[in-house]
């Protein structure tokens, strides 16, 4: 026996780098090969195909491929500007919610600030008042006791 014969019988192995393009290896196996249909997706071309039908076969073949790449691509791009658009809106949401969050801290810092005036307000008024009553009291001391000393001075 030789490499290449089995049982008897000889097989001859062509040299092309694509064995499945072969016309000889098609005859062999036929059109509904196991092993062609592994090769490829695409319909077998087939021995009665000639040479220029085979390369517009094969270029149907990558034109195909490539409006599918371009489909996925399309859709890949859509689905891309659907989560943008989404973050874009949650952004703005959230925009938003700090505002309002802002407006009332505001509200809030300019509600305390007015507070804080009118209690130094009270607070200048009730020091002048108590000013004025330790001023009295310390004249009514000096009048009982006809001294320079009164109540004042002592507080003080």
């Amino acid at each position: 026996m030789y490499s290449g014969e089995v049982a008897g019988i000889r097989f001859h192995f062509p040299t092309v780098h694509d064995p499945f393009s072969n016309p000889h290896f098609v005859r062999l196996f036929g059109p509904h090969s196991s092993a062609q249909s592994a090769h490829s997706n695409a319909p077998n071309p087939g021995p009665h195909y000639t040479s220029d039908e085979a390369q517009e076969h094969h270029l149907r073949l990558v034109d195909e491929r490539r409006q599918r790449r371009m489909i996925s691509n399309r859709e890949s791009a859509r689905r891309s500007r659907m989560r943008k658009q989404r973050h874009l809106d949650e952004l703005a949401k959230q925009v938003a919610g700090l505002r309002a969050a802002n407006r009332r801290l505001l509200d809030d810092l300019n509600r305390v600030t007015r507070e804080r005036e009118g209690v130094l307000r009270e607070n200048r008024r009730l020091r002048d008042e108590r000013s004025e009553l330790e001023k009295t009291l310390g004249d009514l001391n000096a009048e009982q006791h006809g001294g320079p000393k009164g109540l004042h001075e002592k507080l003080y």
